[in-house]
């Protein structure tokens, strides 16, 4: 045994040894539990068996909760008019690109840089429509899933 070892196993060999003196010369007084018929039902109180939920129910108060909160509408979207316009698709010819809405009015044909429910088309591609207001870009595609 090393010498910084030392102390510290005489240390728990001495608390040892007075733990066992305690309990042989201090027993504890034995615990005796009544048989039933010693026990005065009326003097008890009534033992309610209750489930978790209502257990905890019990020892919280629940009266002084803020009120739920409402659900937030979605903002609106400020493309829902543009949105209501179908594309159908474009036609070029060299420099010249057109692109082909429906509108219940009627159908429509734009070339890019033209305006339609506030929004400036950008470009027009075979299977999109590209627009955009205020740094907002919305694609309008042919056939939307």
């Amino acid at each position: 045994m090393t010498s910084r070892a030392a102390p510290l196993f005489y240390s728990a060999a001495l608390l040892s040894a007075l733990a066992g003196i305690g309990v042989a010369f201090f027993p504890v007084k034995p615990l005796t539990i009544p048989h039933l018929d010693d026990i005065d039902i009326a003097d008890q109180q009534p033992v309610i068996i209750m489930s978790t939920f209502e257990a905890a129910a019990a020892r919280f108060d629940l009266s002084n909760l803020p009120a739920p909160r409402q659900p937030e509408a979605p903002p609106p979207d400020p493309a829902e008019r543009l949105r209501t316009y179908k594309f159908l698709g474009m036609a070029s010819s060299g420099e010249l690109v057109r692109a082909m809405f429906a509108d219940p009015s009627g159908p429509l044909t734009l070339a890019p840089g033209d305006e339609l429910a506030g929004f400036i088309l950008e470009r027009a591609e075979p299977h999109r429509a590209v627009f955009s207001k205020d740094g907002l870009e919305v694609e309008l595609l042919v056939n939307p899933p």
